[in-house]
């Protein structure tokens, strides 16, 4: 004989029904107030966790103090000086990633045939490399990546 709970197997305990416990408190006279969303105590509390998290104190970085006499300049951003207004092309050169040492005789006839068979297929079809590069462009708000594949974009 199988036992199969009132409600199925993944029944909850029973919980009271929201409306009923509305009208049962409007009728007993009783006022529950809701809590209003503060959303600025929220983004308080979020950029607090979050000063938290980086390591600064909890109040954050104190905010520099403007000299009086500047109001005017407050809506002009100054350009950043110390970065280039051209980016120089650096010469790409690949970087070889060497095959791990083979460990026991086996595996080093095995490496030694293989060398062999790559050597004998790249004289009989030699392999055709193509010219990858992998363009990135960073800035304030958005970083763009793409890949050029023998100067195509792919």
């Amino acid at each position: 004989m199988r036992f199969r709970p009132p409600g199925g197997l993944g029944s909850q305990p029973n919980r009271p029904d929201k409306a009923a416990t509305e009208a049962r408190a409007h009728a007993l006279g009783e006022n529950k107030e809701e809590g209003v969303f503060d959303s600025n105590r929220h983004l308080r509390e979020i950029e607090r966790a979050e000063n938290v998290a980086a390591g600064l104190p909890p109040e954050g970085v104190p905010a520099p103090v403007e000299p009086e006499g500047q109001e005017g300049k407050r809506d002009f951003r100054n350009p950043h000086l110390d970065t280039p207004a051209e980016v120089q092309e650096e010469t790409f050169t690949p970087v070889h990633v060497p095959d791990p040492a083979p460990q026991g005789i086996v595996e080093s006839i095995r490496a030694a045939a293989n060398k062999v068979i790559k050597k004998v297929q790249r004289f009989i079809k030699p392999v055709k490399r193509s010219h990858k590069e992998v363009v990135i462009n960073v800035e304030s708000l958005e970083t763009r990546v793409a890949v050029l594949e023998e100067g195509r974009l792919e």
